[in-house]
Order: structure tokens, then sequence, then C-alpha cells
């Protein structure tokens, strides 16, 4: 079932012959780089058990309702759209097993996306000084 016409989210789910989420995986633009202020800003009614995820990625593992969590936000700059950040979100059952098998798969899946994903460097935050972008004297490229 795709989410992407339903919520503006890429993404799809798994579900048993009763509806029950088996497990979800989305990905949409965000304006910011903290898990914890997109995360905590969207669930805050029923929001439990915020931890972050150790790794190369801002990410985090959370319970509601509706399940187990885990998500990685990563910096992907896609020219045709308004935003640098990505958040990864993978929802599975809430049982422990659940949270520990998810907080194991968020590094690789964000691996993943980042190599498939058409990504350009996201834009610095302010412009090289013409000294740093100049080639050496020696003709070739500077470090």
């Amino acid at each position: 079932m795709s989410q992407e016409q339903m919520l503006g989210i890429r993404g799809c789910s798994y579900q048993d012959s009763h509806r029950n989420t088996l497990i979800s995986a989305s990905q949409e633009g965000v304006g910011q780089d903290s898990i914890s202020k997109v995360v905590k800003s969207s669930n805050a009614a029923n929001l439990r058990d915020f931890q972050p995820v150790n790794g190369p990625y801002e990410a985090a593992s959370w319970k509601d309702d509706l399940g187990a969590y885990v998500a990685a936000i990563v910096p992907c700059s896609i020219p045709v759209l308004d935003t640098n950040w990505y958040m990864l979100t993978i929802q599975a059952g809430s049982s422990a097993t659940d949270v520990k098998t998810l907080r194991k798969l968020i590094t690789p899946a964000a691996k993943a996306y980042l190599a498939v994903t058409p990504c350009q460097p996201a834009k610095p935050a302010t412009s090289p000084s013409p000294a740093a972008s100049s080639p050496s004297p020696a003709g070739g490229k500077s470090n």
C-alpha cells in the first residue's frame, strides 16, 4: 500500500489480513536535522520511550499507540525539492524485540537510501572563500 498520495510521504506498508501493520517504511522531506524536534513535534500526544540511536546519522527510536518506530534524518539535497534533509522511518510491532531489531536496522537502511537516491551535497551554510576553491600553484587539485 503506497502512502505517497495519502500523506505526502513515499513508502510502503505490509499488513496482515486484519489490516494490522506488520512493517512499514517511509521517507519524507523535513525542514531540520534534529530527530528530536521532528519526532516530538509531530507525536507529542502519545510519544513513549524516545531514545537516540548511536551511529553516523541523527537517529532515534520510540513507541506510540500504533507500534514501535525508528527513524534517521539524512542529508540529501535534491534540486527540485525544497529540503536538504530526509527522514527515513521504519515501523513495526512494539515488543522489546521489535524495538531492538529496528534500532539495528536504521543505520544500514539509511546508508542504502543514500546509495540509491540522487542526492547532492547539502548546501554549505556559508560560501567558501575564493582561496579555498582555487587550484594549487602546481596546477593540481587542492586538498
